[in-house]
């Protein structure tokens, strides 16, 4: 049990005598809070990436972002030019050139 020294300070001090047992549950839950989860929009990140590197694999020219869109299943062209935006390394390191609606390998 604590109670509060008077004063200004307000900082906490345990009484005497009285035994304070930790509870661990509550550093347990703060670990897991801070291990990083992987969003809806790193998981499509990861997935253009592997689709993209994919097509040069298999010796596409280009592909249509519509394409991509519908196989990473995001409606929103706003939302798909995010996730573009995201990749903006990868893309100029992979020589891809995203141009209009299409997303193609540079020649």
């Amino acid at each position: 049990m604590y109670w509060l020294s008077g004063g200004y300070g307000n900082s906490l001090t345990q009484l005497p005598n009285i035994r304070h047992e930790k509870d661990d549950s509550l550093s347990i839950n703060k670990l897991k809070n801070t291990m990083k989860k992987e969003s809806v929009f790193d998981n499509r990140v990861a997935e253009i990436k592997r689709i993209l590197i994919d097509m040069r694999e298999a010796g596409v020219k280009e592909m249509k972002k519509k394409e991509i869109r519908d196989l990473i299943e995001v409606s929103d062209k706003s939302n798909f030019s995010k996730i573009l935006k995201a990749l903006n390394g990868f893309i100029i390191e992979n020589d891809f050139v995203v141009e209009g609606q299409r997303i193609s390998i540079k020649k």
